[in-house]
């Protein structure tokens, strides 16, 4: 099969197209056909050398962790699926290999393929929608009626999350830049604000503040939130760990790290809000799969609201 892979760390430039050995089914495995790849800021950093070879591995290797495509075998304890059955799925985040014609996805990590959204569509939505539900209901505990400030809603998890926190019931709150505001307002926000033009640590009562940009550290959020609020970044960082780690012991809002795990029953449940029309998904831009360093050249630099994504097969 042909895939994207790079044979060292580097600029987007190593990227290349070459083949590579078909993935191999047993057990609960699903032979996929990838239509295409969604394209995620962890691509880029695992390409670059910016994440820890331990979680990693060594090149040569490929990317990509989600994807949509076409059942082509199941492994012999797969049940759910069959050959023929479009799915969407995402593998392990620093071991997944989407960026290829073959990809095997774990049964219990798929769901059904939304018919009413394109190939690009459906790779993009798997890990940024898991990303923000997991954030806002598992770590930040939203319910109905709470305050939820999404900083960095134009971006692919931000445009989920600020879906997904109005759907649940929030009062959302999204900061982005002026002109992304109207973006943000028709995903659902109850108020957009430019970031650049306010200073937004200046408000407070927010039981949930989600810094999916990075850019608001705990320190200036927490003066934002309510005593049992809770503070939710995709950022890792010593601070982080350690506030996490000593939490229990301290008092006032909750801070907790949030990386999307597979999860195949909430990704159905996803599934279904997009399938019914209730969410959608904001692409910016596609790219052919030889066109992986240029897309990774558009990932590290300035560009559009949502997500980007490799095409695969056309036909699909």
């Amino acid at each position: 099969m042909r895939a994207v892979r790079f044979h060292d760390f580097g600029p987007p430039s190593v990227l290349r197209v070459e083949e590579a050995p078909d993935p191999e089914i047993e057990d609960d495995l699903l032979l996929v056909r990838v239509a295409a790849t969604g394209l995620n800021p962890i691509d880029t950093d695992i390409r670059g050398g910016r994440v820890s070879g331990v979680l990693t591995g060594t090149p040569p290797r490929g990317l990509g962790v989600e994807v949509a495509g076409t059942v082509v075998r199941s492994g012999p304890l797969a049940s759910r699926y069959r050959e023929g059955d479009r799915v969407i799925g995402t593998m392990p985040t620093f071991k997944g290999e989407g960026y290829a014609e073959f990809v095997a996805l774990p049964e219990e990590d798929a769901a059904p393929w939304p018919q009413n959204l394109s190939a690009p569509e459906a790779a993009s939505m798997p890990l940024a929608a898991l990303t923000a539900l997991q954030a806002l209901r598992a770590k930040g505990g939203l319910r109905a009626r709470h305050r939820v400030l999404i900083h960095g809603a134009s971006g692919g998890v931000g445009t989920m999350a600020v879906q997904i926190a109005a759907l649940l019931g929030g009062e959302v709150v999204a900061t982005a830049s002026a002109e992304h505001l109207d973006l943000v307002r028709s995903l659902g926000a109850h108020e957009a604000v430019d970031y650049r033009a306010e200073d937004v640590t200046r408000r407070d009562g927010f039981d949930l503040v989600f810094d999916v940009a990075g850019t608001l550290p705990f320190g200036l959020a927490r003066p934002m939130l309510r005593s049992a609020g809770a503070y939710i970044t995709t950022q890792v960082s010593p601070g982080v760990v350690t506030r996490t780690v000593l939490q229990k012991a301290m008092p006032g809002p909750v801070m907790a790290y949030s990386q999307a795990a597979p999860d195949g029953p909430a990704l159905e449940w996803l599934a279904t809000l997009f399938a019914s029309g209730a969410a959608r998904v904001v692409m910016d831009r596609t790219f052919a799969m030889d066109e992986a360093p240029q897309a990774h050249a558009h990932l590290e630099g300035p560009h559009g609201p949502g997500k980007c994504a490799l095409i695969v097969d056309e036909s699909q």
